[in-house]
Formats: C-alpha cells, structure tokens, sequence
C-alpha cells in the first residue's frame, strides 16, 4: 500500500492503473483526476507529503473506555496521528488500554503514545 500525493488516500500499487514516474519514482493515484493534478505540478505535491510527513498531529482523548480505546487503536493503525495522549481517571482499564495498544505500534509508522492519569 502506499498514498496518493495528491489526495493523501491509501491505493494498492498491484491493483491500480493510474501511476506516473517522475524523476526514477513511480507514483499512484486514486483517479486520474488527482494523476492529472500531479502531472501539471509534481513538486507541489511531493514538497506537501514530505512537510506532512514531518508535522506533529497530536491527538488527546480523555478516557480510555471502549469508545476511547478503539479510537486511539483507529487514529494509530490509519496515521492520521503520530502522537496519542490517553487520559483517564481509572488507572487500571488505561493501563490494560495503554499495553495492548503499544503492543500493536510495531504495525504502524511512526506513532508514540503516552498515559496521563486523570485524577478529580
């Protein structure tokens, strides 16, 4: 799997007719709406994928619950953040949370995640 640079969406290289090659790469798009949008100006899209690449998204959820949980387990596995802040009130069930979502952060990219115990 790898992302179409013009609209960030996840393509499957074996199962995809839309690609460009541009300086020895070849790249994959969703339609040929977006593979026209990078013909006409490739630097622009690959200079926003490398700057998206390196801005921090961050992302808290306040309790770690069913809900919260399979939240933080969706943000992580899609990469839509690269940092998860879980906070909760019950030490424990964010704890139990906490370990079986680091036990899957070798299946993504780059994410880390971090437990704030919330007390009231």
């Amino acid at each position: 799997m790898t992302k179409d640079p013009v609209c960030g969406m996840k393509i499957d290289e074996e199962h995809n007719k839309h690609k460009a090659h541009y300086k020895g790469k070849t790249y994959y798009f969703c339609t040929p709406r977006c593979k026209n949008a990078f013909n006409k100006s490739p630097e622009k899209y690959l200079a926003a994928m490398e700057n998206s690449s390196r801005r921090e998204r961050k992302v808290v959820i306040v309790g770690t619950g069913k809900v919260g949980s399979t939240f933080a387990f969706s943000l992580m596995i899609s990469g839509l953040a690269n940092n998860i802040v879980l906070i909760d009130r019950n030490k424990e069930t964010a704890d139990g949370h906490a370990k079986d979502l680091n036990h899957g952060l070798s299946f993504t990219g780059s994410c880390s995640l971090s437990l704030i115990r919330w007390i009231f």
